[in-house]
């Protein structure tokens, strides 16, 4: 059994209910289980509740006007599919990005920490580290020496 963890729901409303069936819209934090909340609310009625279906509208920073559908990636060309891509620097906007000298993207190129004033916010967990050009470079997190990030997932560029 998965240890409990402290989950926020948003917003919760019910927009369809027909006596047997309700359709609800959420919007909560990382670590909700939606069949989880059919469970619950089939307990506390005191009677069986499954989860019939289940849309993810949103991730983070990213909706549905950033998904590509299966027909589209089946049947659209390689020019329009790579023009709907998002840049690898887009990703994760919520974390500080911090932007390297070539010296130290060189360093974090190959994983070593990155030391000094661009170890970004002291209170940040996690910063994306990015190069002169703004691509970018990996994920880092506070390293074990103050001051110092550690880049834990690298990306290679080639």
């Amino acid at each position: 059994m998965l240890e409990p963890v402290r989950v926020t729901v948003h917003e919760l409303s019910v927009t369809a209910f027909d006596g047997d069936s309700a359709r609800l819209a959420l919007r909560v934090s990382a670590g909700f289980y939606v069949r989880a909340l059919a469970h619950d609310i089939g307990q506390v009625l005191g009677m069986g509740a499954v989860l019939d279906a289940l849309r993810r509208t949103r991730s983070g920073a990213f909706g549905l006007e950033h998904a590509v559908g299966v027909e589209e990636l089946a049947t659209g060309s390689r020019t329009a599919l790579t023009a709907r891509m998002l840049p690898l620097a887009g990703l994760m906007p919520e974390l500080p990005g911090i932007a390297l000298s070539p010296d130290l993207a060189t360093r974090a190129r190959r994983g070593l920490e990155v030391p000094g004033e661009a170890a970004g916010p002291p209170d940040a967990a996690l910063a994306r580290l990015l190069d002169e050009e703004g691509r970018l470079l990996g994920i880092a997190r506070p390293s074990a020496r103050a001051g110092f990030l550690h880049p834990f997932v690298v990306l290679n560029y080639t």
